[in-house]
Parts: C-alpha cells; structure tokens; sequence
C-alpha cells in the first residue's frame, strides 16, 4: 500500500509518466472508433498538470509521452496501411513511428511554451495563450509540408451535434480552441481550489451548447426532403493512382462513372477521396475531367 501511495499520491516522479500516458490515452478515445466525444474535454487535463507541476526539461518528456500515445493509438491505421500497400514490413515500421514521432512532437513544442509562459503570467493569460498556441499549431500542422491535418482535437466532436454548430463560424479550429481551453480552467481549478475556474469552464461550455441549440432551430422540423445520392466506386489501387502508366485507365474509369450524371433520378454523385491520377492543379488533362464531369452534372 506504501509503494501505491508513492506513485499515485506522493512526490514520487512516476506518477508523471502514469498522468501524461493517461492523457494520450483519453484523447484517443474520444475519436472514432471509440468515440467518447466528451473524454476530450478532459483528456488534456492530467498532461497540464504535468506542465504545470515539472520543469522545463520534464515537460518536453511528459508532453512526449501524451503526444506519442495518442498519435500511436489513434493513427495506428498508417502501418496496416503501409503495409498492405507496400509490403515492406521494416519500411512501414520506420515511416509509421516516423509519422507518430512528427506528431507528437507538436505536443512538446506546445508544452514547451505553455511551461515558460506560467513563470511570467496571470494564470488567464496562461489559460488563452495555451489554447491560442494549440491552434497555431494545428494550423501550421495542417499546411506545412504539404500537411498532415488528421486529429486535429476538434474533430473529436463531430458526433457532438449541438457543439459542432460552433464550427459554422470558427472551422474545426473554434472547436480545438474551446476543448484547449476548458481543459486549461479545469486542470486551475484542480491545482489551486479557485472556484471561479470551474464556473468559467462552465459558463463557456453552456454559451457553445446553447448557440448549438439556437443554430439547430433554424433548420424545418417537418419533412425533410429526399434526395438520391450515387457512390462511384472506380476502386483503383492506391500505387496505380501516382504511377503514369495507369494514367490513361483511370481517367477512362473515371469519365465511365459520370454516366451517372445523365440519369435524371441522381440528385449527388460522390466520388472516393484521392481519385484523380495526378494534383488537379498540374495537370490540364485532370482539369478537362473535372470540367466535363462538373458540367454533365450541370446540365443534367
């Protein structure tokens, strides 16, 4: 019972290591397939905590492990995809740990600068600066190199349907902004007993579900509209997709498939992610596709 106390209760270090791994953990459980949307609203809790309580270099490990954790369970898809794509079991294993490493190391940056900050600031400086950074991050996470947006936290939310509405405003980052933030007035209230971080964690959170509730209004609550919707599925194999050769096929698939358009029953035509050959801005014989496919659609 003493060595228990030790880890859970006391100063003893490894409780640290058991808070930040927690955090990883939540986090990805709030995503699909899991999907306990309402663990993100508390996930990032037990790894503030950490940053709040260690130094400098202890907030770089801590942040690690939450960020490691949560990209390796929740991206754990890139090595069974790699390697039914590839076939190269210890090329998967690098690229992936690569990609869980490159991931996670948005976590440290964060916690870096969330840790320095704390030393100089009011704790609600500390509390917007957090939230504020996290979402620079996600932005430049997004766009840079040619961009990894996967789990961004606010898409943790897309099964939340009253809070989402938020994001008719903000995009996906207002909610990554809002889950940072309750996260950050949550985790003060834990430290410091100050009442008035709870009710402001509270009072944010009401504010999000009422306009939710007040945006859902506007929608008719009587019959809805039927529409009927046509999924092409030209199930192309991923490699053929950048390889030239195949160029030629796929684009005949693809323009056998916009026959759809033409029956008049067909209200949507929904094509597969990443079904053009090659980046629909470089070349003008994708662009030619595009534009005929779109105009049957337009026409018909």
């Amino acid at each position: 019972m003493n060595f228990i106390n030790k880890i859970i209760v006391s100063e003893y270090r490894f409780k640290y290591f058991i808070f930040s791994a927690v955090s990883g953990i939540l986090l990805a459980l709030s995503f699909q397939k899991i999907n306990f949307f309402w663990l993100a609203w508390i996930a990032f809790i037990p790894l503030i905590y950490c940053i709040l309580k260690n130094n400098f270099l202890n907030s770089v490990l801590y942040s690690f492990i939450a960020g490691f954790v949560f990209n390796f369970i929740a991206a754990y898809w890139m090595l069974p995809f790699l390697l039914n794509n590839a076939g190269a079991v210890k090329d998967s294993l690098i690229v992936s740990f690569c990609a869980w490493l490159y991931l996670s190391l948005y976590f440290v940056v964060w916690a870096v600068c969330v840790n320095f900050i704390k030393k100089y600031f009011h704790t609600m400086t500390v509390v917007l600066f957090a939230s504020c950074f996290w979402v620079i991050l996600e932005f430049i996470r997004t766009y840079i190199f040619t961009g990894l947006p996967w789990n961004l936290i606010g898409y943790s939310q897309t099964s939340f349907l009253h809070i989402i509405q938020f994001a008719d405003i903000t995009g996906v980052y207002g909610l990554s902004f809002a889950v940072i933030l309750i996260n950050m007035l949550l985790c003060y209230f834990i430290c410091s007993g100050l009442k008035k971080y709870f009710f402001y964690a509270v009072f944010i959170f009401v504010f999000l579900l009422s306009y939710g509730f007040w945006r859902i209004g506007f929608f008719p609550q009587g019959a809805v509209q039927e529409i009927t919707v046509a999924v092409a599925q030209p199930n192309i194999a991923q490699y053929k997709k950048w390889d030239r050769h195949y160029k030629d096929n796929i684009i005949k698939n693809l323009y056998s498939s916009s026959e759809f358009f033409k029956k008049p029953d067909i209200d949507l035509l929904v094509y597969p992610e990443t079904v053009l050959p090659r980046r629909l801005e470089e070349d003008e014989e994708i662009q030619k596709l595009v534009h005929e496919i779109s105009s049957n659609a337009v026409l018909t």
